[in-house]
């Protein structure tokens, strides 16, 4: 059925699909004979003879009606659309390949990812509540800040990691009242300018220094309402500027059950967790937001729903090697789950107009064979995609196979080329 349908839309589609092809002779496009102009060939519509030859220009040739040659047979075979001579014959591959009759490939870039990171610097995520160094609390170091920043540092240089953008921004950030510990910072504009602004990955320089320059505070306090007010107008700032980015941001933090502690707007527990998940909740359909718990942080699933993401990560804290593996991992699955899976179509070669019937989808891995993706209007293939609108398409969705090869592939090409009739499911 599907080579059926392939022939019958070359036949119709044979004359205009020779003008985007615009294929060599020795690829998409033969003529048959050198004559002038034969007679009709003489057979039916799939065994009769040829036409005759003759010696003139086979330019000026008529194509003749007899339909005879080969069938669709094998890699590269033929449907024969005239074999008088000066017939035109159009190639299909039928292998499944496109190279041997495609006019024009050309990329179509995956949507860039920005994930701006909000990383809580509050002293229990290093020496225990309120206090630091050997004032008698549990020191967390060793199980919060060091295997968590440990695992930041590996993703942000983590040559994987290109196609990606990241941004850093601490809560809560010190101010200097003239004792050893500060305070938290409680005027939301120190937030809306990140550590480090959006940056091309793989950085591991700018990333690790930041990170080691902001050890967790040691005064009370983790003004969580106060640093989104700052941080998501400069989220929303970056999506304005690439309307075409998926922009996100991603929340790391081990706030417990009474927590956290809003020093700036003296909200503590549910109430704290609320405000928060209604700034989240009100950019959620746009900018997302991923949650990590550092331990067992139940009340953070009411943020990673207000976010639009469902559920937050957990990262256990019973052993450091653990967290950190753990750590790694969700911010995989983050990355993963942040790749949209639709691109923009690109615009066939120059001069022509777009044939929704003449193109295929082809994915290249970072390391492996291409995978010729087929169209599959209902996404019922494994490996399928389809048009955004059929009848007036300007994006290519991936459907969830497709997808998720392009997800678990992060870095790889996605290139559309024309000329060629649609492979289908």
């Amino acid at each position: 059925m599907q080579f059926e349908q392939i022939r019958n839309r070359a036949l119709l589609t044979a004359i205009f699909s020779l003008a985007l092809a615009g294929c060599s002779s020795s690829e998409a496009v033969q003529r048959a004979g050198s004559g002038a102009g034969g007679s009709t060939g003489s057979g039916g519509a799939t065994s009769g003879g040829s036409g005759n030859s003759g010696s003139g220009n086979a330019v000026g040739g008529n194509a003749g009606s007899g339909a005879g040659g080969s069938p669709i047979t094998g890699a590269g075979g033929t449907i024969p659309v005239g074999t008088g001579d000066g017939g035109v014959i159009l190639q299909v591959p039928t292998d499944g390949g496109v190279s041997s009759c495609a006019a024009a490939t050309a990329e179509a870039p995956l949507r860039p990812v920005m994930l701006a990171f909000m990383l809580d610097r509050s002293g229990s995520m290093a020496c225990g509540p309120h206090v630091c160094g050997t004032k008698g609390a549990e020191n967390n170091t060793a199980q919060r800040w060091t295997p968590v920043t440990t695992a930041l540092k590996a993703v942000f240089a983590d040559p994987g990691s290109t196609g990606l953008s990241a941004s850093m921004t601490f809560f809560p950030l010190t101010k200097s009242d003239g004792t050893t510990c500060g305070t938290a910072e409680c005027d939301p504009t120190a937030y809306g300018t990140p550590s480090v602004p959006m940056t091309a990955l793989p950085e591991p320089t700018l990333f690790a220094n930041a990170i080691d320059a902001n050890f967790p505070a040691c005064h009370p306090g983790t003004p969580m309402i106060t640093a989104f007010e700052g941080a998501i107008p400069y989220v929303q700032g970056l999506a304005s500027s690439d309307p075409l980015a998926q922009v996100a941001m991603v929340l790391v933090t081990d706030v417990t059950t009474g927590e956290p502690y809003e020093v700036c707007k003296s909200l503590q527990g549910t109430a704290a967790i609320n405000a928060v998940a209604a700034q989240l909740s009100s950019v959620a359909a746009t900018i997302p937001t991923y949650v990590i718990g550092v331990g067992s942080v139940t009340s953070l699933q009411t943020l990673a729903q207000a976010g639009g993401t469902g559920s937050a990560y957990l990262v256990s804290i019973t052993d450091p090697t653990l967290t950190q593996t753990e750590f790694s991992a969700t911010i995989g699955a983050i990355r993963q789950a942040a790749v949209p899976c639709d691109v923009a179509i690109p615009p066939p070669p120059t001069g022509e107009t777009l044939d929704p019937g003449l193109v295929n989808v082809t994915f290249t891995p970072v390391s492996g064979a291409p995978i010729l993706f087929s169209m599959s209007s209902d996404c019922s293939g494994d490996q399928g995609w389809r048009y955004d609108d059929p009848l007036a398409p300007t994006r290519i969705e991936l459907c969830p196979g497709a997808c998720q090869s392009v997800k678990s592939q992060f870095g790889g090409r996605l290139d559309v080329a024309f000329g060629c009739a649609t492979r289908v499911f």
